[in-house]
């Protein structure tokens, strides 16, 4: 029995001890990229910003009533967007605008409705044939 328990043992401190190794490294590794990125200088974030390309285009800002209700934003050409930063004034269903913003890649939504767009400027073409959003309580 006490070459069992010593086998147990053994086992035990070399889970823990791998254990304790994996978060040295991870720890390690995020310092490491940590460095890295405080060398960044400022000229390079200004080159980095200029290469955000903005879409300008005209559309319609609509009401979708699925995933708990959102707003979108359909272009002139279909294409389908959810914009990110929509001002309260303009989150009006059937809202003609024309508006650039810049895709976003590195983030996700539960709308799964098109593309994440990232409103910079806003421009209302015609309010004139806005409605109400469809109430969907019962």
């Amino acid at each position: 029995m006490t070459k069992s328990m010593l086998v147990l043992a053994l086992c035990i401190k070399v889970l823990v001890l791998s254990a304790c190794t994996t978060e040295v490294e991870n720890t390690h590794e995020a310092s490491i990229a940590g460095t890295q990125e405080q060398n960044v200088s400022i000229g390079e974030l200004d080159a980095a910003n200029e290469k955000v390309k903005l879409l300008k285009m005209r559309g319609t800002i609509i009401y979708q009533d699925f995933e708990g209700g959102f707003f979108s934003f359909i272009a002139d050409d279909g294409s389908k967007y959810t914009p990110q930063r929509l001002a309260p004034e303009h989150r009006k269903d059937g809202l003609i605008v024309e508006l650039s913003g810049e895709i976003l890649t590195d983030m996700m939504t539960t709308t799964q409705f098109g593309q994440l767009l990232k409103v910079h400027t806003l421009t209302v073409l015609d309010a004139s044939k806005t409605r109400p959003p469809k109430d969907t309580s019962i």
